[in-house]
C-alpha cells in the first residue's frame, strides 16, 4: 500500500508540473500577442494624427506655378519645372483646390479635393490637366 501512495504521488506532481509549464507558455503566448496588438495599434493610430501632406508632381512638359487654397489659407509654389515635385503640409482640415498656370498662359483650376489628418493629396500637373487624388489610390 506505501508503493501505491509514493506512486500516486510522483504522477500527482508531475501533472502539476506540466500544468505550470502550460501556463507559463501560454501566459507567454498572451504578453506576445498583447505586445503585437498594441505594436499595430500605435502603427495604425500614429499616422492619423499628422498634418496633411500635399505633393505636386509637374509631368508637363513646361513650367508651372501653382496655387492651392483651402478654407482661409493659400500656399503658392512659384516656377515648379517640368519633372520636378515639391511638398508641403497644411495643419488643417478642409477642402483644397488647385489653380495651375502654365508658362504658355493656359490657367487650369480643379474641383475641391477633401484632406483630413494623416492623408497625403497628389497633384499630378500633365499637358493635358490636373489630377488630384489621395497616395493610397494609384
Amino acid at each position: 500500500m506505501v508503493i501505491v501512495v509514493a506512486t500516486a504521488r510522483r504522477v500527482h506532481r508531475g501533472r502539476a508540473v506540466k500544468n505550470r509549464s502550460l501556463l507559463r507558455r501560454f501566459d507567454r503566448l498572451l504578453t506576445v500577442c498583447a505586445l503585437l496588438f498594441l505594436g499595430l495599434l500605435v502603427i495604425l493610430v500614429v499616422p492619423s494624427f499628422s498634418a496633411p501632406a500635399f505633393e505636386l508632381v509637374n509631368e508637363a512638359s513646361e513650367p508651372v506655378t501653382v496655387v492651392a487654397q483651402w478654407r482661409d489659407g493659400e500656399q503658392r509654389v512659384e516656377r515648379l519645372d517640368a519633372g520636378a515635385s515639391s511638398r508641403f503640409a497644411i495643419d488643417d482640415e478642409a477642402a483644397i483646390r488647385f489653380t495651375v498656370h502654365y508658362a504658355s498662359g493656359r490657367i487650369v483650376v480643379t474641383e475641391p479635393k477633401y484632406f483630413t489628418r494623416g492623408v497625403t493629396v497628389i497633384a499630378a500637373i500633365t499637358d493635358s490637366g490636373v489630377t488630384v487624388r489621395y497616395d493610397h489610390e494609384r
